[in-house]
């Protein structure tokens, strides 16, 4: 439904315009004018990883883009190789974190906590992670 409105102001002066109005409720009266296309995936394929390379080099890589949350993951996925049944102590990851501040900034206790919330890393026990099938969406940032 189409609406014209005038709209007059303290000062004064006119205001006017035209608007289009939809039915308040279940959706449009016109069911194909309210119908958006399909969303289509524009993210890139994770890439392939190198887990041969040094945590350094591999951190500087594949993490310069990524949250504290993915790059948590992508060091566990380091350690593990890549592998979802190995289990990794934080401590471990802590200790590698440290070890490369330069290149991924300082270790925030919070990483962990996010990566889970994602969906990207498990915990076995406390203080032990594995890595999810899910955890190549980490990489997508």
């Amino acid at each position: 439904m189409k609406v014209r409105i005038s709209v007059t102001g303290d000062d004064g002066r006119v205001f006017e315009g035209e608007v289009d109005l939809a039915p308040r409720g279940r959706g449009s009266s016109n069911p194909t004018a309210a119908r958006k296309p399909p969303k289509t995936d524009n993210r890139p394929a994770p890439p392939t990883l190198s887990f041969s390379m040094n945590p350094r080099a591999f951190m500087k890589k594949y993490a310069w883009d990524l949250s504290g949350g993915g790059k948590f993951t992508l060091l566990l996925s380091l350690l593990a190789k890549g592998s979802v049944a190995s289990e990794v102590p934080l401590e471990a990851v802590r200790d590698h974190w440290g070890k490369m501040t330069g290149v991924i900034g300082k270790f925030n206790p919070a990483y962990p906590l996010r990566a889970r919330e994602n969906g990207w890393v498990d915990t076995k026990k406390m203080g032990i992670y594995v890595l999810t099938p899910e955890w190549k969406g980490a990489l997508s940032g």
